[in-house]
């Protein structure tokens, strides 16, 4: 078999169409406007029967919101079970605003591996409600949680970390004690994707070093890591795992092909990429085609690898976009390590240093390191 993907999971977006509208969301890539563009149930099956016998073995429903489709869903687990494969792991990301009683029953049903990923952005009602900007209440979302956990589905909380609403320790203390009340497996912390279309978002920004600042607060301390992730646990916390992940872009386009999914959208197209290019490719309808379609993939995120290596344009890592900053200057006997430290601790983190030197009256040499910093 022709290796055609690193990274052997796969997204699909059953549908644009989304009951929220959360004011950061960037929806995957895909236009929320316009015609339906949703797939036969049979097209989304033969996309995943080539896709397994070609080596994936995760799948990711999306959207949108994939429980608009929860009719489909529940046909396409009823098809999955009568296949003669290994049945793949099945995620769905969800805001768990309504949960059917036949979606619930079919995902207790469904043969192989399933969980929920429930994208939670906030425990304060009103607040949640800022952000969602829907007339959904906090409290049948928690409700629909409970139905899942109750059910024995394994089911992950997703927050999205946003500057001024819902960071910080204190707040990450309630809402990891309500996610222990719930009972849920997991917590996933996510920096916010910030890009040229939704640059006036940036200040909502809150990088994953200040997500682990706070969370070091909680007692929790690193227990692996990757490129992209950290994973950590609290005695406070037990049998809780929190995860924190940077944004794939924030890593670089050389590490595209190892940190991301192949992401399908609603007319069961493949993107290379949702920031750098508005190419897509038709995954066809038998397995050539679909390789076709992946090797093309591959092909420009090369290209996109070659040409910026461990950065990205996005905007975050460009001081450019920061819209205001401060140089801050001081003399210190303290080393370096520990000046940071002290920066640190006030809420200042540091982007470049440069180093200077300079003699006192009486010659003494003095360190000075200059920092540009952007307080959170």
């Amino acid at each position: 078999m022709t290796e055609v993907m690193k990274k052997k999971e796969m997204r699909i977006a059953l549908c644009k169409e989304c009951n929220f509208d959360c004011f950061f969301c960037h929806s995957e890539g895909l236009d929320r406007k316009g015609h339906d563009s949703r797939q036969p149930v049979e097209k989304i099956l033969s996309l995943i029967d080539r896709s397994l016998e070609l080596g994936f073995t995760d799948i990711t429903f999306t959207g949108g919101e994939p429980l608009l489709r929860h009719k489909d869903i529940v046909r396409i687990f009823e098809q999955l079970g009568t296949r003669n494969y290994k049945l793949p792991d099945i995620t769905i990301v969800s805001n768990a605003s309504f949960l059917p009683r036949t979606m619930l029953d079919a995902a207790m049903n469904y043969p192989g591996n399933i969980k929920f990923n429930i994208s939670l952005h906030s425990i304060s009602p009103d607040r949640f409600k800022d952000i969602v900007r829907t007339g959904t209440d906090i409290e049948t979302v928690l409700d629909n949680i409970r139905a899942l956990v109750g059910a024995r589905i394994k089911v992950k909380l997703n927050s999205v970390v946003l500057n001024g609403m819902n960071a910080g320790s204190e707040y990450f203390e309630s809402f990891l004690n309500r996610a222990c009340e719930l009972g849920v497996a997991g917590v996933k912390f996510l920096e916010l994707l910030v890009t040229p279309s939704n640059k006036n978002h940036y200040k909502y920004f809150y990088s994953d070093e200040a997500i682990r600042r706070d969370l070091q607060e909680l007692r929790f301390t690193e227990q692996h890591s990757t490129l992209r992730t950290r994973l950590l646990s609290s005695p406070l916390y037990p049998g809780l795992p929190v995860e924190i992940t940077r944004c794939t872009c924030k890593l670089g386009c050389a590490n595209c092909s190892e940190h991301r999914d192949r992401q399908f959208d609603s007319l069961l197209r493949i993107h290379p990429c949702f920031v750098l290019s508005d190419k897509s490719f038709e995954s066809g309808k038998d397995k050539e085609s679909l390789i076709d379609a992946l090797k093309h993939v591959n092909s420009d995120i090369d290209r996109y690898a070659a040409l910026y290596g461990n950065d990205s344009p996005i905007l975050i890592p460009h001081e450019v976009y920061v819209e205001s900053k401060h140089e801050v200057f001081f003399s210190s006997k303290k080393s370096p390590e520990e000046c940071d430290a002290v920066m640190c601790r006030l809420g200042y983190n540091a982007r470049k240093k440069r180093s200077f030197t300079s003699y006192s009256a009486c010659q003494s040499l003095q360190i000075k390191i200059g920092l540009n910093a952007k307080k959170f």
